[in-house]
């Protein structure tokens, strides 16, 4: 999974692995608190990154099918009514 990963959602993931440490870390309860939501911040800010990533790669995929379609727009057909 990591391997497809972009960059921005890499480092997310690495930020909110970070908030976690210091979260585990942490001795006052409220101070470990403040790391895990961070940290939960950070891992929906790498989810967004994947689904943003995924679309781009969906839309990508769909201007080159567009491309490779309109190839045979132009194609003249036999008149004997095949197509």
């Amino acid at each position: 999974m990591l391997e497809s990963l972009g960059a921005n959602a890499r480092a997310a993931l690495d930020h909110a692995r970070d908030c976690e440490r210091m979260a585990d870390q942490a001795t006052d309860p409220d101070t470990r608190a403040t790391f895990l939501q961070i940290a939960e911040k950070w891992s929906r800010l790498a989810d967004s990154y994947q689904f943003s990533d995924r679309i781009r790669h969906f839309l990508e995929h769909c201007g080159s099918v567009r491309q490779v379609s309109s190839i045979f727009d132009d194609v003249q057909y036999p008149e004997d009514g095949r197509e």
